[in-house]
């Protein structure tokens, strides 16, 4: 076992380091639903990535970039900027 081993990312001030079980829940349903609409284009997957998305880039126990990439996704969702050809 090794003694002292720093992190590559540090947590943010403020935010433990770990999400909790209900953000890793969310996410892992974004991630599904997301993966859904790419490959099917089912409409309501797409709907429903985006409002966990939303939702995930509220959660204060995740660190800003991580919110910011939610909230990115969210918006590229609804307007359609991953919308398939």
């Amino acid at each position: 076992m090794r003694a002292n081993v720093v992190p590559a990312y540090p947590p943010a001030a403020g935010v433990s380091g770990q999400p909790s079980p209900a953000s890793m829940t969310l996410a892992v349903g974004g991630m599904d639903h997301l993966l859904r609409y790419l490959l099917t284009g089912c409409a309501h997957s797409s709907h429903v990535a985006a409002r966990l998305f939303s939702t995930l880039s509220e959660h204060r126990d995740l660190d800003a970039e991580t919110r910011d990439l939610c909230d990115h996704l969210c918006q590229a969702l609804e307007s359609g900027a991953l919308a398939r050809n």
